[in-house]
């Protein structure tokens, strides 16, 4: 088995992120979407996909600290995309979640891009795909991994 050098693999992998978001989110074309900063966007995606968050787990989620999720958090209720709401069993917990507006955009953008990009990956043989999907899942798998080691105990 040929041997990978790590460092140039991490490099690869680095790179490759932003190339990913640009192709899922940025080739929307909608006012709405290009007017959200790509933070706003990835608040909005998270929440949209893991449901009511805290604001500590939303900026871990977001790997950004609570003062910077703070302003997020509140251009996004200015544009009435999320709701904040308080904790029923911990009053001091704030809770973030998508308002049925952030909703139906967040549907509106998975929609259109599904087209454009799943037409990206037609080229793949279903090997080759089944190969990526693969690959996604131990990406995610130590992500989570990773991500679950670093919280405070």
């Amino acid at each position: 088995m040929q041997q990978v050098d790590q460092y140039s693999f991490l490099v690869e992998l680095m790179d490759l992120i932003p190339h990913l978001y640009r192709l899922l989110f940025q080739s929307v074309q909608r006012p709405e979407v290009s007017s959200l900063p790509a933070t706003q966007l990835r608040a909005l995606f998270i929440l949209t996909r893991n449901g009511t968050q805290s604001m500590s787990a939303l900026a871990e989620a977001l790997s950004i600290p609570r003062q910077q999720l703070t302003k997020v958090v509140h251009a996004l209720v200015e544009k009435r995309l999320v709701r904040r709401k308080i904790n029923p069993t911990n009053r001091r917990m704030i809770m973030i979640e998508v308002s049925p507006k952030g909703e139906k955009l967040m549907k509106a953008i998975l929609e259109s891009n599904a087209e454009q990009c799943l037409s990206y990956f037609q080229a793949l043989t279903p090997e080759q795909l089944h190969t990526l999907q693969e690959a996604m899942e131990i990406v995610r798998s130590i992500s989570i991994s990773a991500c679950s080691e670093q919280e405070p105990s």
